[in-house]
């Protein structure tokens, strides 16, 4: 495999330098970006850059590379870093925690990050017109959480509430609509939502994907839905909140009559959900992660006033099962 992508790196490299002054979006796959190298050159028309795939080591980046890279992209506006950690690795860091005076150039719109490091000082970037912030996972935790072949292959360092609540509180984000979280619930659970609800009046679409710190406690749902209620703007609430009686994802076990069991408790859960947030008054759903034999999808639940079905299977797959391709491990992500 080894082999395979240093040739892919070979090849492509040459071709992604090449385009440096001119091209505008770039999505490229970790195990072969040429970091160094693209932070050696200007990149002035480049607005969006993504990264998914792995590191190749268990020695995560310093954040030196990335920050030469960001240092010469002066119209970058979105920034996606959703790359797996090889075991034994720290938290994904891409400026550093050393703050320089050129970061408050950066004006981004769009910022996603996969195990942030909560100190980083990319945080301190201008966001005021951040439209969208995810800190998420990759792949997600509940892989982690089910299948040995992936811990004993990824590091899982996800934040906790209080690390998230951390990282928003140094973000000013008045403009911020959208925002998706995953995180391991701690004591900070409550204030974190209740700032979630309080600091964003332009927030319309929440994801979370909340996992419990205990595996034997109960999720207090209703409780949740109490505190996200209190955000009158919100309109796409979608939640994946690790229920302790929920199958875990697919690849997972023994599916015979499992969906049958857990689909009635499930529906009461995400009506029950969606009735206590009908006070938000622009409400269109509340959508429950729901785990499937062959992949997992939102199920979304209507406010009682939607005329027509209660709720809607969403056809888009959101998760597939893992598969071992030549040596390396693949995953669909959410919609952060």
């Amino acid at each position: 495999m080894e082999q395979d992508l240093t040739h892919e790196s070979l090849s492509l490299t040459p071709l992604v330098l090449r385009t440096h002054k001119t091209i505008e979006s770039l999505r490229l796959m970790m195990e072969s970006a040429s970091l160094t190298r693209m932070g050696e050159l200007t990149w002035p028309n480049l607005h969006e850059i993504t990264f998914s795939g792995e590191f190749l080591t268990s020695s995560t980046t310093t954040g030196l590379p990335f920050a030469h890279l960001l240092q010469r992209t002066p119209r970058l506006r979105i920034l996606s870093v959703k790359v797996a950690l090889r075991y034994g690795s720290d938290r994904l860091s891409i400026l550093g925690r050393t703050p320089q005076p050129w970061i408050k150039a950066l004006k981004l719109r769009s910022l996603a990050l996969s195990y942030p490091d909560p100190v980083d000082v990319i945080f301190c970037a201008n966001m005021a017109a951040l439209t969208h912030l995810s800190l998420c996972d990759s792949p997600r935790y509940h892989y982690h959480l089910a299948f040995t072949i992936v811990s004993n292959r990824y590091s899982a360092p996800i934040l906790t509430s209080a690390e998230c609540l951390s990282i928003l509180k140094r973000m000013n984000m008045p403009a911020l609509e959208s925002l998706a979280l995953s995180y391991i619930a701690d004591e900070a659970d409550d204030d974190l939502l209740r700032y979630v609800t309080e600091a964003f009046p332009r927030l319309h679409t929440l994801e979370l994907h909340r996992y419990r710190k205990n595996r034997r406690d109960i999720v207090q749902h209703a409780h949740i839905a109490h505190l996200l209620s209190r955000a009158e703007m919100l309109r796409h609430v979608f939640l994946n909140l690790d229920f302790h009686d929920d199958h875990g994802p697919p690849g997972k076990g023994d599916w015979h009559e499992v969906v049958h069991s857990f689909d009635p408790i499930h529906n009461a859960r995400g009506f029950e959900l969606v009735t206590i947030m009908e006070r938000c008054p622009g409400l269109k759903y509340v959508a429950l992660l729901r785990h499937y034999e062959l992949a997992s999808k939102w199920v979304e639940y209507y406010p009682s006033r939607w005329a027509k079905s209660r709720y809607v299977i969403v056809p888009k797959w959101y998760a597939i099962p893992l598969t071992v391709l030549s040596r390396r491990l693949t995953f669909q992500q959410g919609f952060s």
